[in-house]
């Protein structure tokens, strides 16, 4: 089972030369400990084993030690757009919700200015992850029409 979800709206930019950093405190940070994990085995011989939820973590290990954020974004199944100088300027996401908040709420830590990714639940409810100040926040939101009045 999941809960299905989607990006509305996003205003992310981080530039290519961070992108080190993040996957270095991504591997330091404790970040890759079972306990964050909200994938495994219940049961059977692999009783216990523990990933990221729709994570191949074979992928994401070799993503993070090649430094590359794109690829590790791609592995929790985040679509990307980078600019001309391989900034990442956009992402999107349509699926089932895994393990995401607990990757941006990680590298949060590490990525200066603001940035605002709104999303969309599988029952017309909405939030905004707001990253200020090196940190993660979420946000119910909701919608209103000004003006009318009825």
């Amino acid at each position: 089972m999941g809960y299905y979800a989607n990006i509305t709206s996003c205003s992310i930019h981080i530039p290519a030369s961070l992108f080190p950093t993040i996957c270095n405190h991504i591997l330091t940070s404790g970040f890759i400990r079972p306990e964050n994990m909200g994938g495994g085995a219940y049961g059977g011989p692999d009783d216990g084993k523990r990933w990221f939820s729709w994570v191949d973590m074979d992928q994401l290990d070799s993503a993070l030690k090649a430094n590359d954020f794109l690829a590790v974004l791609e592995c929790f199944r985040f679509e990307t757009s980078t600019n001309d100088n391989g900034a990442l300027d956009d992402i999107w996401f349509d699926g089932k919700m895994g393990d995401e908040s607990r990757l941006f709420d990680c590298i949060a830590a590490v990525i200066p200015g603001t940035h605002r990714i709104d999303w969309r639940g599988e029952d017309g409810s909405q939030w905004r992850w707001l990253i200020r100040d090196n940190e993660l926040r979420t946000l119910d939101g909701t919608t209103t029409f000004p003006g009318d009045d009825e």
